[in-house]
């Protein structure tokens, strides 16, 4: 497994590759595989829609892919926040359940 390679010299194991998370409408985010990482280690923010999709909307499945297909590279999945994020406490939980 990869370490992390983020310049604040973590240096933990984090998979590598995306993860595509499937919701009820055929609504999908390509998220990195590390996600849960980066929400433990550092302090990554989530958009809203994606965390509204995660507790709300019918997960129907994902899947882990090397790469992320041209026909979903779309909108920006996240940022690194100073701030405190404002995450639902099962939002996590929820999350590492949809991550294969």
């Amino acid at each position: 497994m990869p370490k992390c390679s983020l310049s604040d010299g973590c240096k933990k194991d984090v998979p590598s590759g995306h993860v595509i998370i499937s919701f009820a409408d055929e609504q999908r985010w390509v998220v990195p595989a590390g996600i849960v990482h980066l929400l433990e280690y550092h302090s990554w923010q989530p958009p809203d829609d994606f965390i509204h999709d995660v507790m709300h909307r019918g997960y129907v499945g994902s899947e882990h892919v090397a790469c992320v297909p041209n026909s979903l590279r779309a909108k920006k999945t996240g940022h690194e926040s100073s701030d405190s994020p404002q995450i639902p406490t099962s939002f996590k939980e929820k999350l590492i359940a949809m991550i294969p």
